[in-house]
């Protein structure tokens, strides 16, 4: 696959297979405040359970913690690429510059951002082929794969693990990904 052993990881040693869950972009969420483009093309959200420069607890999550992913599967090719938030390794980082508290507006705009180790649910699992944001391993929109066949495992805030398919509505995945949106969350 191309792209693997990219940056320094030439022998892939640093290479994970699970993100964490940043959050959800999707016109069905509340939206104010929530989310910053960046200039590769991804969009960051802080409406997750592991968000970069945040620190939640289970009190955090309003939806329900059997309802609310945290980690997610990220292990397979998009095509022939392999697209995983590894820019420097499992977690390298994230350059994004917030306040320390968690309040929602607290970002402040940023032309070079990226992260790697987590992950803002933009995309449906498994897609064919690349969409803004997805592109590149530093883009905070690396989508959830895998080589299972029809979907991705989670792991939920209760500690329990589901398997998603690829088939899945793309406004419920968004509602799995958000950990305090207030919106019933469907079968899945």
């Amino acid at each position: 696959m191309s792209n693997v052993g990219s940056y320094n990881n030439a022998d892939a040693g640093q290479t994970h297979d699970y993100v964490g869950v940043a959050g959800a972009v999707d016109a069905s969420l509340p939206s104010s405040g929530y989310s910053v483009q960046h200039n590769y093309g991804g969009i960051t959200a802080i409406n997750g359970m592991l968000t970069a420069n945040f620190c939640y607890q289970l009190r955090d999550v309003t939806d329900g913690t059997s309802n609310t992913m945290v980690i997610a599967e990220q292990s397979g090719p998009i095509g022939t690429s392999d697209l995983r938030a590894n820019y420097y390794g499992g977690w390298g980082g994230f350059t994004q510059t917030m306040a320390t508290t968690a309040a929602i507006t607290t970002w402040t705009a940023s032309t070079d951002a990226w992260g790697s180790g987590i992950s803002t649910v933009r995309y449906a699992p498994n897609p064919k082929t690349t969409a803004s944001g997805s592109d590149n391993v530093y883009d905070m929109n690396t989508a959830l794969t895998s080589y299972h066949v029809g979907g991705v495992h989670v792991l939920l805030s209760d500690g329990g693990v589901r398997f998603v398919s690829d088939n899945i509505n793309f406004a419920t995945l968004a509602n799995l990904a958000s950990k305090g949106d207030g919106l019933v969350l469907g079968e899945f």
